[in-house]
């Protein structure tokens, strides 16, 4: 039975319905919570490592941005939650509950493309080397269309969402037979019969566009998997990494001949190198000015060379071999060289032939790419099932009849708010999976967290 209440018995239970479902709500604010924490501290020692520790790639600029949408996310996204959580029924302030929504389609929206752009990077890189790649230019470009495109897709969040008044049912706990119907503010949906067509297609919209990046995702790193299991052996063609799909912002030479790329070996038991132009028919000794890596600092080979396994760089050959008198040059000497310690021990013979490739001989892949592969392919695919959750409470709210709050029980309610929120998980765990899959990161967080305490690991951290 429903009692009649005055104004201020109404606000007064209001706000004692308000802290009864806060209280409810602590397993779900200490989730967010947790994730906030991590995803700030992680995201932040992702973009310091990668921003300024690490050689710019494109690859290493989808990361970056990537954990820019990640960081406010933690900043933006996950506070204003907490304060909806702890607030729930007495949510009154109508522009914060627009820029929650906003910021967390965005975030979110943008995120999704940023990942099927990396699958497609990825694809391109190692299903077809021979094609031009993305550089870094164009990488920002990219984002600066997902980016575009999420707000596109988002803004009708900040029209959609109000501050709606809810029937929120009161029972003295007291008493358990005197009940109330009293009036609440939710963050919520619109009720308005007017703007019905317009939430489900904004509703419509969205679901097409995360089964449809799934299916890409699926598609894409399915193809990789096939490329890298049924190579017996992995040929990485020099013109994947040109100038050009390096992700240099200049544009390559133009060069007609077989000269585009020469390759070094440091002799044996010395420092010095020795480099073979393929410009040139007889294989002479002469000294290198710039050396550069592959793959987003993923590529580590070892070659054989008289029986001895030895580190192998690329060299552009535009940076020209100029002759010296012994024909060697000190690694010390070279001032651009940049040589980056490997712990890969793979066995692989250099091919200065038309086809400009190194074939691994071993049978074994380059673990560099297959493990930078993988640990994308993870980020991508934690994203996806993080959104299963919330897309579960999302299609089981279409069906409800009445305020959620007055139709469930406290269990309930608890487990379909860790639902609704459940696409945090991604922002917070992906530094996680860097830090898993990338030793050297890795190491650089934990001597920020332990300044007196040193690893000494073959990746070359101290």
């Amino acid at each position: 039975m429903f009692a009649s209440v005055s104004l201020s018995e109404e606000g007064t239970m209001l706000q004692k319905r308000s802290n009864e479902l806060a209280i409810v709500f602590i397993p779900a604010i200490i989730f967010v919570s947790v994730l906030m924490i991590l995803g700030l501290f992680g995201n932040s020692m992702v973009l310091y490592f990668y921003g300024f520790k690490t050689k710019k790639t494109p690859n290493i600029c989808f990361i970056l941005v990537l954990a820019v949408f990640d960081l406010l996310t933690c900043t933006l996204g996950m506070p204003m939650e907490i304060v909806d959580l702890v607030l729930n029924i007495t949510f009154y302030n109508a522009a914060a509950c627009k820029i929650l929504r906003f910021v967390t389609f965005f975030t979110n929206i943008a995120s999704a493309l940023i990942l099927a752009s990396i699958a497609v990077d990825r694809y391109r890189r190692i299903c077809k080397p021979h094609t031009n790649q993305l550089s870094i230019k164009q990488v920002k470009i990219i984002c600066g269309l997902c980016a575009s495109a999420s707000v596109l897709l988002s803004w009708p969040a900040s029209i959609l969402y109000v501050t709606e008044a809810v029937p929120v049912i009161y029972t003295d706990p007291r008493n358990t037979t005197h009940q109330a119907n009293i009036t609440g503010f939710d963050c919520t949906l619109t009720s308005s019969h007017r703007y019905a067509p317009y939430i489900l297609t904004f509703h419509v919209v969205h679901f097409i566009l995360f089964v449809a990046l799934t299916i890409s995702l699926a598609v894409m790193y399915g193809l990789i998997a096939r490329r890298l299991c049924n190579s017996k052996t992995t040929r990485l063609d020099f013109a994947a990494f040109n100038q050009k799909g390096s992700g240099s912002d200049e544009s390559p030479p133009e060069q007609s001949d077989t000269s585009s790329v020469a390759a070094a070996v440091s002799s044996p038991g010395t420092d010095s190198l020795i480099c073979r132009d393929n410009s040139n028919s007889n294989d002479i000794e002469q000294p290198v000015k710039k050396i550069e890596e592959l793959d987003d600092n993923v590529m580590d080979d070892k070659v054989k060379v008289n029986d001895d396994i030895v580190p192998v760089f690329i060299i552009r050959s535009n940076e020209k071999c100029n002759p010296s008198s012994n024909g060697t040059s000190s690694l010390h000497d070279l001032p651009n060289l940049k040589a980056i310690p490997r712990e890969n021990k793979m066995t692989s013979e250099i091919n200065t032939h038309e086809s400009q490739s190194i074939r691994f001989t071993n049978g074994r892949r380059d673990n560099g790419v297959v493990k930078h592969t993988v640990m994308l392919f993870i980020v991508a695919l934690v994203f996806v099932l993080s959104f299963l959750p919330y897309l579960g409470v999302a299609i089981n709210g279409l069906f409800l009849d009445g305020y959620y709050v007055n139709i469930f029980t406290d269990g309930q309610l608890v487990g379909l708010e860790l639902g609704s929120r459940s696409y945090f998980i991604n922002g917070a765990f992906n530094p996680l999976i860097y830090g898993f899959f990338n030793s050297q990161f890795r190491s650089f967080v934990h001597r920020k967290l332990c300044p007196c305490h040193f690893w000494t690991r073959g990746d070359g951290a101290k």
